[in-house]
């Protein structure tokens, strides 16, 4: 296939499937991805198998195959572009390891990639760099061990130097004498195994800095990192010196590196630490200081004359290079090699290769537990550097790379994941210069990621906004707009949030109540060279303020000098209206505080406090006592305030018990003169306490009764008192709280003796009192007096053992068994000697392998830790069942009796017995005493996660269950249970199948309340077990709901939408977040849902809507007649979400069946009679509606009872009445006579399409599969849309026009004719380019009777050609004729019909001009459906039988072309089923001799060139029609029939049955085909045919042919030699399926209903697709830029020449909708690369004319002489209609933006000015068609005043005269 054919356009259908809620991708199933480059806008992604080119919205631009052998597993290994030479380098494990050289800009192959290689193993990686001057290449690759891949002689090439131009690396010594590559020892060289991996390459200052893990030493196997530095100018590598790197960061060392990044001069690396675990840490190092630390390991290699070990060394050295000098001033490192100047030969050979001694450490910045960093990536935002950590769980960490180099994380984002198996390792990162977006890469996708949004709600003070904290670089404050926003989205001055928000200080902070004007002085650094204005809440200042630093702020505080109150000055720009910067500010008065700290606090207060008085008074003011000053002490600072201070302890007194406390107190003065100091305790005030200058000492005592608890807390406070101020007292400061504990040992020992005595001393008086069996108080800890004796340290009870578990276990294997009780002693008791029945049990000395400890909630309460139990390991040896358990606890032993039971285990089922490959699957054993023991489960080779389970509520049976791992094949179910392996008699298997493919969901739309069936398509589901679906909202799983796999449809499962959660439907009802959502959920919100089978996942959208409304009968009842049959219910939005089948409506107990469900109301057909009720003694049966979880009761149901007609002989009178009744009435039935017809004939009609609509759903639902593989495919390869210019060809010219006359080729014309026409043509298009001119000509053209339409269109065709690139001058030159054409049209034309028919060159012109402007919108929005509507109509059609000469379908539009019996024709058994049933067959067929069999659908009765025909359509499946490798006629049809037997099918052969003048064209029936036949598309140019005879299974050949025919000459498949029957030499007449005789035919009969239902049918499956493009044709706000430009143009004229509505609105219905779209839907080969059947054409026809009639404004009642279309879509119509009104009223309220037409045009010009259209042909084909006219052109430009002026004329005359010279 030409490469052509692999470059794929994914245009719109990739696009709406990529990911929402700010996140795009592009997904690779089929490759891994690796590496990622960028250059310009574009994104290359290197892939295993193709090299991927995307635009920065991750839309292909173009994918190219890489990998051409070996590409199973390949994976990219380097991708590399060189920037100045436009090329680009890959590399991968594919190819051998060869690396390719490509051109950037057409991905074409340069040169031969020469000898550069990288390793095959992916384990293995390369790493590389173009050097500073671009010309060469250095690459490290990975090695380990004897690598022979990379071995050169007795070494292994690591390193290398690469030239672009040749790609290769010189052999031995080059012209210059220099050699480019380091070399490494192999491992025949003796020691173990070298391996180096290389993670990166940075370079700086010429130097190449590489950083490898790798063995330490060639004979060590310890992993290290290490930094290699190689100056690049070196010709021999003699300047590379390593060390090793590492990290300590809190006595860990990192020292595993996994990438590293140059920033600002800084080399920031991410470690990890080499136990493997996930927590990674990023460090950094000054480049400088790493350089010099380099430069140092190779001074002290110098100094110590170049010793180093020979067995440690990994490097290989050559003879020449182990000179060790040490020259003069080597110390002052001014030898070029340490400054990577040029470095001469000479100087090099001095110096060898250096391997470093010591370990260089690099500065701890952050450490990272998302998830090991395996990517690091660097740029600048905004002027400032980030960097981004991408990890292997997904993650990508942001930080702000501060200037002192440390970072600061701003956020964290996630690669999306559409399963939970998806492979989250991130392998690259990107990020723009100054993007609004990131880009990771994992295996399987690259993803788009937008950032955070720089906008914060409520937040007017950049000091207060969370972002700027966060310090995000993309974001910052607008300080004049005084809002966070992007730096685009602020003109003038912008603060990043990596800097500091605008500060200000002030002097003074504060001022005093009772100021009436202050001045306050105001400085920032920060602040902008602008004026300002400065306030206080709503005061503002009497000055405006000048300046940059300094400010002063004048203010009148007058309404302030009242009340103390805190509040803030504020500056504002000079208009007042934004906020630039603020500061606290405090009017005070001291008199408020109350307590020491708050007085002195500097907040803007000038205070002081007296504590002899316990007031606070103004600073400088004198404390006194009732107008004396006896004592001036005075407090200025908050650490001068008398505190109490307890070392932050808190009390603890016993309940009920007399405590005495004591305090430690500072700052308490002039203690002689206090009076008291009391305590507030519990809320009750003590005795005075006693005290000291530095302590107070208090007796409290607390009781309560009963305390609930153990301890609890009560507040306290403490207050002091001076002797000459009695009746104040002043509250101590305290830094312990006023908390004390209240505690009581009863409580705090209820659980026993240990807990008792392991209470903490330090805060518990308690005792263990053996007498009582209680904790109790004890003024001494731990002991207690008894009878004048004190004892401490009681032995505790004996152990009461309170539950062992479990209680049964195996005869073989292992049991933990877990022991608890109470008082088992605490740590520091021993427990040990475990016996059981007499045998050592535990581990080594007999102790359990684990102890139970009590968990307080405070651990400081206690001492020790309490034991509550123990763990020990019992292994089953005996037989015996009950055991005596045996142990020592410290001193005593203990023996206590245990029921033990020992069982045997055995396995007898598995369900289910097979699942998926990938695993997931969760599998169930049943078997006999599976719960016993602990239940272990362990070792299962084919699953994970075992469990034992108990069979519902019984506890006595169990299950084992667990969940598949991914495998193949059919595996045995063994594993260990309790530590034995458990035994399988039954020899029970797990089989392993194909994974279930998940394609798609239908609907992916859902009400609130949920319930309705999703129906879930794919393949292979019944290879699965179990169905779910599974909500995931705001990142949070809902509960999954299980689905429904149907055994019998392997190609679908049902699954019930799960309701909305809570926050859903929140979402849904908040109106802010509705309109915010518009754009791309109008009126839902959309969630992820994860469908899963087994362990095959993956995710979609669903959008959730309001539940609709059943509306309830009006009066409660409904009254309902029999004849009727259908009864309507109302509603709203009732099919926005739920289909038919979701609808169940009951009448009491029978059902109501749904025909029907429309927005605002349903049908269902009713039960002939009525039916009972439900509940027993209700009069009436209950009309109830459910659809989902949704259920209503809407009324009652009463059916009316059919009159008794009855007849009375009466008086006269009544005679008289009765004969006046029936003449008003004969005369009212006349009137409303055509009404009823109407009426009834629409009834009738929409009760025959409610009755088919079950069967047309049954009839194409394999329709429905083939669109499903269409739409697959769309997304794989795209639409197949012509190019630009051929789609130009086609709108502007006919086929047979450009055949004879093509448009883009050189004119056909004389050397010398050309030579004039060159000169005479360019001035011929200057002309043209006058737009006086050009109307002129257009004008005069117009007027020309024998200038006829096909000449007009031509012309028009022309012009457009000439002006390519130019449609902005069209547009102006359509605005004249346009006006011209309105005020004066020609006497045979009315105004309303202008536009209809394009009958002049200005309406062709205007036609041309909107159909070349609009290709951008039909591919990006329109075209997609319209390909859509083509290939639904074509597959509905060929879903059913067509007959291949007339063709006349089954299924179609077109009553003309309907399949069915004429009148009069002959009789035929085989002509009288006019339903024409079929059998679908699928066919396996191969292309010539290729592997891959190919499933294609077709019918029996299909001819042999139908099949071919529909066999290549779904192989190459959407493929453009021009890039098909060959036409289906040109190939052979060849049956494998069996026994390897073939055979040709042809249309024709001596087998074709004749019957007279007729022929019948052979069919897969009359083969005798059968389903699943192998069949072969063979190119006779290419195929060897077999000679041998044919065969052919005789007894499956219709006996309708002679069988004796197979003994003749000539081959049974040969075609017919002749059209004639030899012995009647008459002409054959071929059929198919009918006779078509010509003498027979006579006009069709009127349509019956079986042919109605036909196209009804046909109507129905198509509908959905008309629906979707109209609607999308007809939406305002998609209305391109022309159009929109169009209609208002054409509104401002109907305005001005005062043109009636219906006018206007035929002019804007022709002039664009009628003309461009019905084209378009009629001949969609215009736009799309197809060959349209002839048969479908018929049905596009009708679906164009529909949608001709949409734009009628009147509608005619339909009646049975009414077209067909309007028949069977009247009701479409109506609705079409209506919305093309609503179409044009939106168009003309939308206002269209100044520039967006010329926007619009330009971007169309500069896609014209690359086509290859032949403008000199053009414009000689005009020339030629204006030049019979010449005279009547001249005499028009020279009346005209504006070309006679310029002289046209003249011109136009000389360009004449010059050309028919």
């Amino acid at each position: 296939m030409s490469r052509s054919l692999t470059v794929v356009s994914f245009g719109l259908v990739l696009l709406s499937l990529q990911n929402v809620a700010g996140q795009q991708s592009f997904p690779s199933d089929k490759d891994v991805l690796s590496k990622l480059a960028v250059f310009e806008k574009y994104i290359y992604i290197g892939g295993g198998k193709n090299l991927y080119k995307l635009n920065a919205n991750l839309v292909p631009e173009e994918i190219i195959p890489t990998c051409t052998s070996n590409c199973t597993n390949s994976v990219n290994q380097l991708l590399l572009i060189n920037e100045n030479e436009k090329e680009i380098v890959i590399c991968g494990t594919g190819n051998d390891g060869n690396c390719s050289q490509l051109d950037l800009n057409t991905l074409d192959r340069k040169n031969k990639t020469g000898s550069l290689k990288v390793p095959v193993d992916p384990h293995f990686p390369a790493v590389g760099l173009v050097t500073e001057d671009h010309k060469d290449l250095m690459v490290a690759r990975s090695v380990c061990g004897n690598n022979t891949f990379l071995k050169k002689d007795e070494y292994i090439i690591v390193i290398a130097s690469w030239k672009f131009k040749t790609m290769n690396i010189p052999e031995g010594v080059n012209e210059n004498g220099t050699l480019k590559y380091l070399k490494l020892k192999t491992s025949s060289s003796g020691g173990p195994s070298f391996c180096i991996k290389y993670q990166q390459v940075l370079e700086d200052s010429g130097f190449s800095y590489f950083f490898t893990n790798q063995n330490k030493y060639s004979n060590t196997h310890d992993t290290v990192s290490k930094v290699s530095r190689i100056c690049q100018k070196d010709e021999y590598y003699q300047t590379y010196i390593d060390a090793e790197i590492a990290c300590q960061v809190g006595g860990k060392s990192y020292n595993i590196l996994t990438d590293a990044v140059l920033v600002n001069g800084k080399v920031f690396a991410s470690f990890s630490k080499s136990d493997g675990l996930f927590e990674s840490v990023i460090c950094f190092k000054d480049i400088q200081q790493l350089n010099s630390s380099l430069v140092n390991e190779k001074l002290d290699f110098i100094l110590g004359n170049c010793t180093f070990d020979g067995t440690q060394s990994y490097l290989a050295y050559d003879d020449k290079f182990q000179v060790c000098e040490n020259p003069q001033n080597l110390t002052e490192i001014t030898s070029p090699e340490f400054t990577c100047a040029d470095i001469p030969y000479e100087t090099t050979h001095n110096y060898t290769r250096v391997i470093g001694k010591t370990t260089i450490p690099f500065n701890y910045s952050d450490t990272n537990v998302e998830g090991k960093i395996t990517k690091l990536f660097t740029t600048t935002v905004n002027q400032k550097s980030i960097l981004l950590a991408g990890t292997e769980s997904g993650h990508v960490i942001q930080y702000s790379v501060l200037e002192d180099g440390s970072l600061h994380k701003y956020d964290t984002s996630s690669v999306p994941i559409s399963s939970s198996r998806e492979d989250k390792h991130i392998r690259d990162l990107y990020h723009f210069p100054d993007g609004d977006a990131l880009y990771a890469l994992t295996n399987s996708k690259i993803s788009k990621i937008s950032l955070r949004s720089c906008s914060e709600i409520g937040v007017s003070v950049c000091t207060q906004s969370e972002i700027m904290k966060l310090k995000d670089p993309h974001c910052g404050w607008c300080v004049f707009k005084n809002k966070l926003s992007k730096k685009s989205e602020c003109i003038h001055k912008w603060i990043s949030s990596v800097d500091e928000c605008i500060t200000l200080s002030i002097s003074p902070q504060g001022v005093k109540v009772g100021e009436n004007t202050i001045d306050i002085a105001i400085t920032s650094d920060s602040l902008p060279n602008r004026n300002f204005t400065c306030a206080i809440g709503d005061i503002p200042g009497n000055n405006e303020m000048a300046g940059v630093k300094n400010h002063t702020c004048s203010l009148n505080v007058s309404k302030f000098s009242a009340n103390h109150k805190i509040t803030t000055i504020q500056l504002y720009e000079e208009t007042g209206t934004y906020l630039i910067a603020e500061a606290p500010f405090l009017f005070f008065n001291c008199s408020v505080y109350k307590k020491c700290s708050q007085c002195v606090r500097k907040n803007g207060a000038q205070c002081s406090w007296c504590p002899v008085q316990g007031v606070c008074v103004d600073e400088g003011e004198n404390c006194t006592n009732e107008g004396e000053s006896w004592i001036n002490w005075q407090v200025i600072q908050v650490d001068m305030c008398p505190i109490l201070k307890n070392n932050n302890m808190n009390l603890y007194i016993h309940n009920g018990q007399q405590t005495t406390v004591e305090i430690n107190v500072e700052n308490l003065e002039h203690v002689e003169n206090i009076s008291a100091i009391k305590a507030n305790f519990s809320s009750k005030p003590l005795d005075t306490c006693n005290y000291t200058a530095s302590s107070i000492s208090c007796s409290l005592n607390y009781e309560e009764t009963e305390m609930m608890q153990g301890k609890k807390t009560v507040l306290i406070n403490f207050f002091y008192q001076y002797k000459n101020n009695p009746n104040s007292m002043s509250e101590f400061e305290n830094d312990f709280e006023s908390k004390v504990i209240v505690y009581d040992c009863g409580w705090l020992g209820t659980r026993g003796c240990n807990f008792c005595k392991a209470l903490s001393c330090n805060r518990y008086k308690c005792h263990w009192n053996n007498s009582t069996k209680t904790c109790a108080y004890s003024s001494t800890c731990g002991c207690a007096r008894n009878n004048s004796q004190i004892e401490c340290n009681p032995v505790c009870p004996e152990p009461i053992i309170t539950k062992i578990s479990p209680k049964d276990g195996p005869f073989k294997g292992f049991v933990n068994v877990t022991v608890m009780g109470t008082e088992l002693g605490d740590i520091s008791q021993n427990l040990s000697n475990i016996e059981i029945s007499g045998k050592k049990q535990g581990s080594g000395d007999n102790k359990p392998y684990g102890y139970l400890w009590d968990k307080p909630d405070d651990k400081s309460d206690f001492d020790l830790q309490v034991r509550t139990g123990f763990l020990y390991s019992a292994k089953s040896q005996s037989t015996v069942n009950n055991k005596l358990l045996i142990f020592r606890l410290g001193d005593h032993e203990y023996i206590l009796f245990v029921d033990f039971q020992l069982k045997n285990s055995s396995l007898t089922d598995i369900f289910p017995k097979s699942g998926p490959e990938v695993g997931g699957t969760r599998v169930t054993l049943y078997g006999t005493n599976l719960g016993i023991g602990n239940k272990v489960v362990e070792r299962i080779p084919i699953g994970t996660d075992g469990k034992v389970q108990p069979i519902g509520t019984n506890a006595e049976n169990y299950t084992v269950e667990f969940t598949t791992k991914h495998g193949t094949g059919t595996l045995n179910i063994n594993f260990d249970l309790n530590g034995h392996r458990l035994h399988n008699p039954k020899d029970l298997n797990f089989t392993y199948l194909k994974d279930p493919d998940i394609m798609g969901i239908e609907p992916s739309k859902a009400f609130l309340s949920g319930g309705t069936v999703m129906t879930v398509t794919g393949k292979d589901f019944t290879n699965a077990n179990v169905g779910k679906i599974t909500l995931v909202v705001d990142g949070a799983k809902s509960a999954a709901e299980f689905c429904e796999i149907t055994k019998n449809r392997t190609d679908e499962m049902l699954c019930k939408i799960p309701r909305a959660p809570t926050q859903v439907k929140e979402q849904l009802d908040d109106e802010p977040s509705r309109k915010k959502r518009a754009a791309d959920c109008d009126g839902c919100v959309s969630v992820d849902i994860i469908i899963s089978l087994d362990g095959v996942e993956k995710s979609f959208t669903l959008s959730y809507y309001h539940d609709p409304s059943i509306y309830k009968f009006g009066d409660g009842v409904v009254l309902f007649s029999s004849e009727e049959q259908y009864l309507k219910i109302k509603g709203d939005k009732l099919d926005l979400v739920a289909t038919t089948s979701d609808f169940k409506i009951t009448i009491g107990v029978e059902e109501c069946s749904v025909i029907e469900v429309k927005d605002s109301y349903m049908t269902c057909k009713a039960p002939r009679t009525q039916p009972k009720p439900e509940k027993p003694g209700q009069s009436l049966p209950e009309v109830k509606v459910s659809v989902g979880n949704i259920h209503t009761t809407v009324g009652y149901i009463q059916y009316k009872q059919d009159p008794n007609i009855l007849i009375i002989a009466g008086a006269s009178a009544a005679a008289a009445v009765f004969l006046l009744v029936m003449v008003i009435t004969f005369f009212v039935c006349k009137y409303r006579k055509v009404g009823s017809k109407a009426r009834a004939l629409e009834k009738q009609l929409n009760n025959l399409e409610l009755e088919i609509k079950h069967v047309a759903k049954e009839e194409f639902l394999d329709m429905q599969t083939s669109m499903s593989t269409v739409n697959r495919n769309l997304i794989e390869q795209g639409f197949p849309y012509h190019s630009y210019q051929q789609y130009a060809c086609n709108v502007m010219f006919a086929t047979d026009y450009l055949m004879s006359d093509p448009v883009v080729s050189s004119y056909k014309m004389s050397d010398e004719l050309r030579a004039r026409a060159r000169t005479g043509m360019e001035r011929f298009q200057g002309l043209l380019e006058n737009k006086f001119f050009l109307v002129s000509l257009i004008t005069t053209m117009e007027k020309q009777k024998h200038f006829f339409i096909k000449e007009k269109s031509n012309f028009a065709g022309n012009l457009c050609a000439i002006m390519m690139g130019r449609m902005d001058y069209m547009h102006e030159v359509l605005q004249v004729l346009i006006t011209q054409l309105v005020e004066d049209p020609s006497s045979k034309r009315g105004v309303k019909s202008l536009f209809r028919r394009s009958e002049s060159i200005t309406e062709k012109l205007l036609s041309n001009w909107l159909s070349l402007c609009l290709y951008p919108h039909l591919k990006d929005h329109t075209g997609s459906l319209l390909y859509l509507l083509y290939i639904a109509t074509r597959k509905t059609m060929e879903a059913g039988p067509i007959d291949a000469l007339t063709n006349d379908a089954k299924y179609t539009l077109s009553e003309e072309k309907l399949l069915r019996k004429y009148q009069g024709s002959a009789t035929d058994e085989e002509t009288t089923d006019v339903k024409f049933e079929a059998k679908a067959l699928t066919l396996n067929v191969v292309v010539d001799n290729g592997e891959e069999i190919y499933p294609c659908k077709a019918l029996d009765c299909d001819t042999v060139n139908q099949v071919k025909a529909k066999c290549l359509d779904q192989i190459y499946v959407n493929y453009p029609a021009s890039q098909l490798p060959v036409d289906p006629t040109e190939l052979l049809l060849e049956w494998h029939a069996g026994f390897s037997g073939r055979m040709i099918l042809r249309d024709k052969d001596n087998t074709s049955k004749r019957d007279g003048e007729w022929i019948r064209v052979n069919t897969l029936a009359h083969y005798a085909v059968a389903d699943q036949s192998n069949m072969a598309l063979v190119d006779p140019r290419n195929a060897e045919l077999s000679q041998q005879e044919d065969y052919v299974n005789l007894a499956q050949i219709d006996p309708g042919f002679d069988v004796n025919s197979m003994g003749s000459d000539q081959p049974l498949t040969a075609e017919c030699s002749t059209s004639h029957d030899e012995e009647n030499p008459m002409e054959l007449k071929q059929w198919h399926l009918l006779k078509d005789d010509d003498a027979n035919k006579k006009e069709k009969s009127a349509i019956d209903e079986l042919y109605l239902n036909r196209l009804i049918t046909t109507k129905l499956s198509l509908v959905k697709y008309i629906d979707d493009l109209f609607s999308l044709v007809l939406e305002s706000s998609k209305c391109p830029p022309p159009v929109k430009f169009l209609y208002d143009f054409l509104d401002d004229l109907a305005e001005k020449q005062k043109i009636d509505s219906d006018t206007l609105h035929a002019w804007k219905s022709h002039s664009y909708s009628i003309r461009v779209w019905a084209m378009l839907i009629k001949t969609p080969s215009i736009l799309f690369d197809i060959n349209a059947p002839s048969y479908v054409s018929e049905s596009l026809d009708v679906i164009s004319q529909v949608f001709i009639e949409s734009f009628s404004r009147t509608e005619q009642a339909v009646s049975k002489e009414s077209p067909t279309q309007k028949l069977i879509f009247r009701n479409e119509l109506a609705k079409f209609r209506t919305h093309v009104q609503e179409f044009y009223k939106n168009v003309k309220a939308n206002v269209q933006k100044p520039d967006e037409l010329g926007q619009y045009l330009t971007s169309i010009n500069r896609n014209q000015q690359e086509t290859t259209f032949n403008k000199n042909a053009a414009l000689y084909r005009l020339y030629e068609q204006i030049k019979p006219y010449t005279d009547e052109i001249l005499d028009d430009l020279s009346i005209c005043q504006e070309t006679r002026c310029l002289q046209l004329n003249k011109k136009l005359e000389d360009i004449f005269f010059m050309m028919e010279e």
